[in-house]
């Protein structure tokens, strides 16, 4: 058996028995590995603070939905206990009803029960992959990625966070933070596509937060339309806001803006028209739209 530890929190790893957290407020984290079968009781589970870890067990390798997941995994109640069975594990959290883990519990179904207690942080299904509604992730080492290595959200309203290593983060649709290191050089792509789009009415507005100028990389190869290469910046533009920088996106048509990306505390203009300065980004490689320079 092993026991791995985050920063600042307590991580129990395991395969079946009576289990406790620490029951002191800070959070434990039940960590459950690929292959793990039988029936596990974690005592002390503290709810609004302490989290079960299923990623490596489920090992998903894209972005999910909750309908589909639960074929994998459900989340119900048996003898007063919230019960999570996922695959050939359940995991019963002793004292905990299901309407004290997650309030309303009892009239969601399977699915909605899932989101749920990812969007509140209960529960990790993975690192890498969000789904349809709210996720906060956090950017895994490079040798526990998948496929391409980006963490993707999904669709919904997300919070991503990259490592120190070099990250590669793409927020899906609506309205998300992604956060940089503060410290560290080593360089972060952060991506959008198409299907990220918003629209004119309802842009999609997204914050991005200790972006390093001249290191860190935005890449919006495949979200301007194919007519936006004889006229790329009819489709992209930049403008000041405050401290920041917005670089304004046109999914289909020229001027019409349909996604916002702010680059707080970044100035990119350095005092250029909007054209210069997108040109020079592109020029040396800080922006990235797929189409000759």
């Amino acid at each position: 058996m092993k026991t791995r530890y985050f920063p600042g929190q307590e991580t129990i790893q395991f395969g079946g028995g009576a289990y406790s957290g620490s029951g002191d407020g800070r959070r434990d984290t039940f960590l459950f590995e690929a292959g793990d079968t039988g029936s596990t009781a974690i005592r002390d589970f503290e709810p609004g603070v302490d989290v079960i870890d299923l990623s490596q067990l489920l090992n998903l390798d894209e972005v999910w939905s909750g309908s589909d997941l639960a074929n994998q995994v459900t989340i119900d109640e048996m003898d007063g206990k919230a019960r999570i069975t996922a695959m050939s594990e359940v995991i019963t959290l002793d004292t905990i009803p299901l309407e004290t883990l997650l309030p309303g519990g009892n009239t969601m179904d399977t699915a909605e029960r899932l989101s749920s207690l990812v969007e509140q942080g209960h529960l990790i299904v993975s690192h890498q992959f969000g789904h349809q509604g709210k996720d906060t992730l956090y950017a895994p080492p490079a040798p526990e990625l998948k496929g391409d290595g980006i963490v993707n959200a999904g669709a919904g309203d997300d919070h991503l966070y990259a490592n120190n290593e070099g990250s590669k983060l793409r927020g899906g649709s609506g309205n998300d933070i992604l956060e940089l290191s503060p410290t560290s050089h080593a360089i972060d792509r952060l991506y959008w596509r198409k299907e990220d789009a918003g629209s004119e009415a309802a842009p999609a507005y997204d914050r991005v937060f200790n972006f390093h100028s001249a290191e860190d990389v935005i890449d919006i190869s495949g979200f301007l339309p194919a007519e936006a290469s004889a006229q790329p910046y009819d489709y992209m533009a930049l403008n000041t806001n405050g401290s920041s920088t917005n670089l304004n996106l046109a999914s289909t048509s020229a001027h019409h803006w349909t996604n916002t990306i702010e680059l707080a505390n970044v100035d990119w203009l350095q005092g250029s028209s909007s054209e210069d300065a997108l040109k020079y980004q592109l020029e040396q490689g800080y922006l990235i739209t797929g189409f000759p320079i």
